[in-house]
């Protein structure tokens, strides 16, 4: 599924293979080397929006451009989408030609693979406008509101802010609301929003940034036989799961046995007793200390 929801960021959990998602928009001018190169696409995109995103000569006229190619492509008849995506597929099932935009041979593969599980998608002409971010072990993405985004495959922890919509445009079976899709995006060409894990302590690392305001995340690796005790959030609540592993947790002298799935919610400043008795992966979210408004909760405590 393909689409756009709240503030979201994806560490990556420990695994060995990757996790493949797409993500934002490209820049413009990557856009433009993908709409020449590939007749299909240039068909979806229309004439009138291919010139607007040629008179792209600044970022204020980047948003309306943006939004009139990638709308005209979403609006596009089934019967177009049905007859240019069957090309596409042909196109990249012979393409040999090694003078492509350096971007295109892994869109081309996506593409095959992506007609494999859901035939001639929409989906697939959207290859081309997003990013594509290939994840190791702990790296971690970040996806701001109203950024369109598609997990394509490989394992994640995903932290969400509190939402009551999930919009979605393509690669699904449920229904897809391009009129507010199309309305809501943020047409701004860029690179995927990285993250880069900070080692809080051996066996601890966080998943934080300025721009995130809702959340922070920890994770906690314990190997087998060891033990920990950790607060993960001093001034507001956080909410704990178990991602790989056995153990149990000890929290005011009550014990809980934890197991891959187990889920706690701990209160503000609450010290936690974990023993792993298989290698254990804890993944918690808190509020950011810069959530809080420190003189309130100051003169509350007075």
């Amino acid at each position: 599924t393909w689409g756009t929801e709240t503030p979201t960021t994806s560490p990556r959990s420990r695994s060995r293979s990757r996790t493949l998602r797409r993500c934002g928009f490209r820049r413009v001018p990557e856009i433009l080397e993908l709409v020449k190169a590939v007749p299909e696409l240039r068909v979806v995109v229309g004439d009138a929006a291919t010139q607007l995103l040629w008179e792209v000569n600044a970022p204020s006229k980047e948003w309306g451009a943006l939004q009139a190619a990638y709308s005209h492509m979403m609006h596009s008849s089934d019967e177009v989408i049905l007859e240019e995506a069957a090309k596409l597929v042909n196109r990249a099932m012979a393409v040999g030609d090694t003078k492509l935009p350096t971007s295109l041979p892994i869109i081309l593969e996506l593409v095959q693979r992506l007609h494999a599980q859901f035939g001639l998608d929409i989906g697939l002409f959207s290859l081309f406008f997003l990013n594509y971010a290939n994840l190791g072990v702990g790296e971690c993405l970040y996806m701001a509101q109203n950024v369109p985004h598609a997990y394509i495959s490989g394992d994640i922890v995903e932290c969400m802010a509190c939402s009551d919509n999930v919009v979605r445009g393509g690669f699904t079976s449920k229904y897809k609301d391009i009129e507010v899709l199309c309305g809501m995006l943020r047409y701004a060409g860029g690179e995927p929003h990285i993250i880069k894990a900070v080692e809080l302590e051996p066996g601890v690392l966080g998943y934080s940034d300025p721009d995130i305001k809702e959340f922070e995340v920890v994770h906690v690796r314990l190997p087998a036989g060891r033990q920990r005790t950790a607060c993960f959030s001093s001034w507001g609540p956080a909410i704990a799961f178990v991602w790989r592993g056995t153990g149990s947790v000890t929290i005011d002298g009550e014990v809980t046995n934890l197991a891959p799935g187990t889920t706690f919610l701990l209160a503000a400043g609450v010290r936690t007793h974990m023993h792993a008795a298989e290698d254990l992966d804890v993944f918690a979210a808190s509020c950011p200390s810069q959530y809080f408004d420190f003189d309130i909760l100051r003169r509350c405590i007075d």
